[in-house]
């Protein structure tokens, strides 16, 4: 099955046509499209310095070019993992490494790549790992700040808001990761970091 990622004309972000079917030039629009051995509905994409980081609910693939030039024939896109990824939870950039939600029947899991390129498939860390029921299944937003060092994932409608807090050295080394839980006054209706600031 394939998935299919467009990105607009150069210049001109309303413009998703090419100029002709003749030929290809690099301004024209980029149309092209994934495959796996899974359906795959791209949900969102975060940007990273070797290229685009694409996630379907099933797999993460990566849209990158080999070339000083992005265009519609040096782009392409590789398969990074197929990893659970739940669509209604938006992943967020820490800074070097990239983390996602992942859901079970009962539990949430939150997995982080680490080391993301183009020769190899990045390192998956599994920050959940020494807490496994500690996230519901409900949850369905999120909030990071990599200039803190921390995560912050709860349900709409619920008082509990689950943090990760961490510390890393190195880009394969972290002195310290841990998870805690606050209780709110009220139902969290939304959240975001503004600097150093958690509201």
């Amino acid at each position: 099955t394939c998935a299919l990622p467009i990105c607009s004309v150069a210049g001109n972000f309303l413009k998703f046509y090419a100029e002709t079917v003749i030929t290809a030039i690099d301004s024209d629009p980029i149309d092209i499209s994934t495959s796996g051995n899974q359906p795959a509905v791209l949900t969102h994409a975060i940007p990273t310095s070797i290229g685009l980081v694409l996630y379907s609910d099933s797999e993460q693939f990566l849209l990158t070019t080999d070339s000083d030039t992005f265009s519609p024939t040096t782009t392409n896109i590789k398969t990074l993992a197929t990893y659970d990824a739940a669509a209604d939870v938006t992943p967020v950039s820490l800074g070097t490494t990239q983390a996602f939600v992942s859901k079970t029947p009962l539990f949430s899991k939150f997995f982080e790549f680490v080391d993301i390129n183009i020769d190899q498939q990045p390192l998956m860390n599994d920050t959940t790992v020494s807490v496994p029921e500690l996230l519901p299944q409900s949850i369905d937003s999120i909030a990071a700040s990599s200039d803190l060092s921390l995560v912050a994932l709860g349900t709409k409608g619920s008082r509990d808001v689950y943090m990760f807090r961490f510390l890393t050295q190195s880009r394969t080394d972290r002195t310290i990761q841990t998870w805690f839980r606050w209780q709110l006054t009220g139902n969290l209706l939304d959240h975001f970091f503004d600097g150093n600031a958690y509201y």
